[in-house]
């Protein structure tokens, strides 16, 4: 019976049984004992897809215009403790964007006597949305301890929004000086000289320990490539696509040591041309994955120009996939160059003896 009474105050089988519990029996263990509770809480909260749960501690809320909410009353010191009592269990925050606050919700936020330590302390992962009146004040959000973050800009193209984007960016190198995942995306594209006033060619080299990024090709300025090349930690690039619009073409720019430890790039914006022009220009020589869809139908020198380019300079490389517009099937290998067999090549692919050629080199 002792050995039975351990198991069920032992806080590490605690959370154990909690991570396989339903949000609604969670709520059950947490009243079982300050232990039980202490660890049903803990996973409860880790994983947030709103801020409504945080911001409903401080004080009580009314609905104002546009149904956004707003405190009834001033933040207290005591409302501020109890807001500790959870944020700390918090380490992932996706917000969406029901009900939604109003910025007058934040400036109170900003104007009262918070805690000198981070509000969030142990948060590692934050997705956002700059539409929320609420986005200029994401750096109180943001703690050291932050690693992954996914910011969706300017869902319009106006003058405002790049500013308020801005704004937000800089303050990255300062709260986020441990951030290893950056994803950047818009609603829709935007101009090169609208992405140019987020200055992220400033912001980029000032985050030393990333490695992953995600970024709109719109926003990849000849500047921000640039500073792309000189992320001397970055080992995985993605340029994802924008649908229905057309794709700017990447601004090569060639200078030497640039992706030294890039080892996977995905780009799904651009043709294989670009692909082409990038690869000769840059030489990634740690690259060891490919991965390329283009929105143009593409030919057979396309495809051979391309896979000339990996062959000779990349023979490294460990896994390959092309793929372009109106067509099923694609040039695939999770290998070198040793499984690239005639029948993996579609009929607008290069011709079989410079797949036999692939073979060889192996």
């Amino acid at each position: 019976m002792a050995a039975a009474s351990q198991v069920l105050t032992t806080p590490e089988l605690i959370r154990f049984v909690c991570e396989y519990c339903s949000s609604r029996e969670n709520y059950d263990n947490a009243l079982v004992s300050k232990t039980w509770s202490n660890e049903a809480l803990s996973v409860l909260w880790r994983d947030l897809e709103s801020l409504d749960p945080l911001l409903k501690l401080l004080a009580p809320l009314k609905v104002v215009e546009d149904d956004h909410y707003a405190f009834k009353r001033h933040i207290r010191a005591s409302d501020w403790e109890t807001f500790q009592k959870y944020s700390w269990r918090v380490h992932s925050l996706r917000d969406h964007f029901d009900p939604g606050f109003g910025f007058s919700t934040f400036l109170d936020i900003a104007m009262s006597s918070r805690p000198s330590t981070a509000l969030l302390p142990n948060l590692r992962q934050l997705s956002y949305h700059d539409d929320e009146p609420s986005f200029r004040f994401i750096p109180l959000l943001i703690p050291t301890s932050l690693n992954y973050l996914q910011l969706h800009l300017m869902h319009d193209d106006t003058d405002k929004q790049p500013i308020t984007s801005r704004d937000t960016l800089v303050y990255l190198p300062k709260k986020a000086m441990k951030l290893e995942h950056l994803v950047l995306t818009v609603w829709t594209a935007v101009k090169a000289e609208t992405a140019d006033k987020l200055q992220l060619n400033v912001v980029l080299p000032a985050l030393p320990e990333l490695k992953l990024v995600e970024i709109s090709p719109c926003l990849l300025t000849p500047s921000c490539l640039r500073a792309l090349a000189r992320l001397h930690g970055l080992q995985s690039l993605t340029i994802p696509r924008i649908e229905d619009r057309t794709q700017p073409s990447l601004n090569v720019i060639r200078s030497p040591d640039s992706f030294s430890c890039l080892r996977v790039l995905s780009i799904h914006s651009n043709p294989f041309r670009d692909v082409t022009l990038f690869l000769s220009s840059y030489k990634p020589r740690a690259l060891r994955s490919i991965s390329v869809s283009s929105y143009e139908t593409e030919g057979v020198d396309s495809f051979t120009r391309l896979l000339d380019v990996i062959a000779l300079a990349y023979p490294t490389v460990e896994d390959i996939s092309l793929t372009s517009a109106e067509q099923t099937s694609a040039i695939s290998s999770d290998r070198s160059f040793s499984v690239l067999r005639q029948s993996d090549v579609p009929e607008t692919a290069p011709h079989p003896a410079f797949v036999s050629e692939c073979q060889d080199r192996h």
